[in-house]
Parts: C-alpha cells; sequence; structure tokens
C-alpha cells in the first residue's frame, strides 16, 4: 500500500459519521487488504506502527496544551500560527500526510517549554508567603 493511499483511507475513515457508511468502508478496506501481497501487507503494518507511535508521541505533550497557551508558544518560538502548532501536535493530515515536527522543530519546542518552565519557576519564587 502506498503511504499517500493509506492516509487517504485514514482521511476518509476519521470523517466518516454515518455508521452504514462505516461499514461499507470496513467491507471495502477488508477487500482492499485480503487481495494484497505480503509486501504490501507488511508495508501496511509499518506505516500503522510510524502512525500510532507518533500519536504516542502526541498524547506525551497534550496535557502541557491545556496548561501553557499553544498560541505564544507557535508566535513567540516558531513565528508561526496557532493552527500550524496545533496541526503537528495532533498529527493532522495535511496535503494528504500527517503533520509533524521536523528534528529542528522538537529542539525548538523542547527549548520553548523549558524556558517557560524556567520563566514560571522564577515567578513562583517571587511571592511572598507570610
Amino acid at each position: 500500500m502506498k503511504r499517500e493511499d493509506f492516509y487517504k483511507d485514514l482521511e476518509r475513515f476519521k470523517s466518516i459519521t454515518d455508521p452504514e457508511e462505516l461499514k461499507a468502508f470496513e467491507k471495502e478496506l477488508k477487500e482492499k487488504h485480503s487481495q494484497a501481497s505480503k509486501e504490501d501487507a507488511l508495508e501496511t503494518l509499518t506505516l500503522i506502527e510510524e502512525r500510532v507511535d507518533e500519536l504516542i508521541s502526541i498524547l506525551k505533550v497534550s496535557d502541557i496544551t491545556k496548561i501553557v497557551s499553544m498560541s505564544y508558544i507557535a508566535t513567540k518560538y516558531f513565528k508561526k500560527s496557532r493552527s500550524w502548532l496545533h496541526q503537528r501536535l495532533n498529527g493532522d493530515i495535511v496535503n494528504g500526510k500527517p503533520a509533524k515536527f521536523t528534528n529542528d522543530e522538537k529542539r525548538t519546542l523542547k527549548l520553548a517549554l523549558e524556558d517557560i518552565s524556567k520563566k514560571m519557576q522564577e515567578t513562583s519564587s517571587k511571592i511572598v508567603i507570610a
């Protein structure tokens, strides 16, 4: 299975809301994959494994999005829009493939979170408790 086809199927699956349409789509996928060669099946499994790994990474940072302003991080550290950052944090399919961070962008995110953490610690240390 081609990577593009995999992501098209994934996007289609995500967009289906009607239970009957979902059943038809599942049947279509079963037929498509039942005729796949061993090599295609292994490639599909590899694509699924990659996607699961991406989603696990996304889950690891999801808690922080409730605490810290992603809009602030996007504009201050990346010079990008909030939606650009959310696409990468959520692994949204953009132009037929999942949006993800490059290694440089991962470093930037790591440094941004460390910088924000430092600022929060400095601010909290200024609070006087009588």
